[in-house]
């Protein structure tokens, strides 16, 4: 909470001494679509008998939709100086409306467990016996960045022109999740999970624009840097005949860094008297938080990384 504070009054101080100065501004307005390629989810296990634990999940989704994005971009150009300060907030929502699977528990020497997120109660298939699964997942994410940007007229040297700088970024990812196993006819667990994955640090930035098929090209990249923390809050709840007979609270905490990769094109696009850009991007996140539901009925949820990546597409509308 002290680092977003501090970041919140830095942006303020930098937002007010721009207005104060003698500046020309410019904003941008992006709306279109997102896929986030998260970690895979997964979960239950299978026994070949009493004592041996087969270490292989019977279910798994991917949690990539489809969603929304939108995003205000803008500079302040100071009027006889290269210098250009800028700031960007993005929003993004997924919705995974659901996945869905049905195993079967093939025969008397093997089991399927659903396990407690804290351990202390599982349910076991019989023999025959099917679990039927459905996962939603929804993602909400947000960014917000502010830094100074250089501007370099590299025309003559066929580049074009180049805007290089840094400054700080935060981003918040938050994925509700819950997973709904049933066992036939009377058994069941539900799983709901709560994940906040925040990333604080600072990103450098370039741009290139130049002419090409006569029209104004934009080539963004940025490489980030972060301290990423992750909250995660479980709660399970057990069920067999319709009664309530386990309910299971995980809460656990993971810190790490990460480093972020973007690259995105737009161009010029005159339509209705409006300047607009169509725009598509990528980033790459190295290191993304991932529930692990362990073949293990003493420690079945723990926290881990793995990378993502997220595409972006839209209109830019320039002010």
């Amino acid at each position: 909470m002290l680092k977003l504070t501090r970041f919140t009054l830095c942006l303020a101080a930098a937002l007010c001494v721009a207005s104060s100065a003698q500046a020309q501004m410019q904003w941008t307005v992006t709306g279109g679509g997102w896929t986030p390629f998260l970690p895979e989810y997964k979960g239950l296990f299978q026994t070949s008998n009493a004592n041996v634990v087969e270490a292989t999940d019977v279910f798994e989704s991917d949690v990539s939709h489809y969603g929304g994005r939108a995003r205000v971009h803008g500079f302040y150009d100071f009027v006889g100086y290269r210098t250009l300060l800028e700031v960007r907030a993005t929003i993004a929502g997924a919705d995974s409306m659901g996945d869905r699977a049905s195993i079967d528990d093939p025969s008397a020497a093997s089991q399927i467990y659903l396990s407690s997120l804290d351990g202390d109660n599982d349910l076991a298939t019989l023999d025959g016996e099917t679990v039927s699964t459905n996962l939603n997942a929804d993602t909400f994410y947000h960014d917000s960045y502010i830094g100074l940007r250089d501007l370099f007229d590299l025309t003559d040297w066929g580049i074009g022109e180049l805007t290089i700088g840094c400054g700080l970024s935060h981003m918040r990812f938050d994925q509700d999740l819950t997973m709904d196993a049933t066992v036939s006819p009377t058994k069941g667990l539900v799983y709901q999970e709560d994940l906040e994955s925040n990333f604080l640090g600072g990103e450098i930035v370039a741009t290139i624009r130049r002419q090409l098929f006569g029209r104004d090209f934009f080539f963004d990249t940025s490489v980030g840097i972060y301290d990423l923390d992750v909250v995660y809050d479980g709660v399970s709840t057990t069920t067999d005949g319709g009664a309530v007979i386990d309910t299971g609270d995980v809460t656990s905490r993971l810190s790490s860094s990460a480093f972020t990769y973007e690259a995105a094109i737009r161009y010029d696009w005159h339509f209705a008297g409006a300047l607009i850009r169509p725009t598509i991007g990528v980033k790459y996140i190295t290191d993304m938080p991932s529930i692990v539901h362990a073949n293990d009925l003493t420690t079945p949820v723990s926290l881990t990384t793995d990378d993502a990546l997220l595409l972006e597409g839209g209109w830019e509308i320039v002010f």
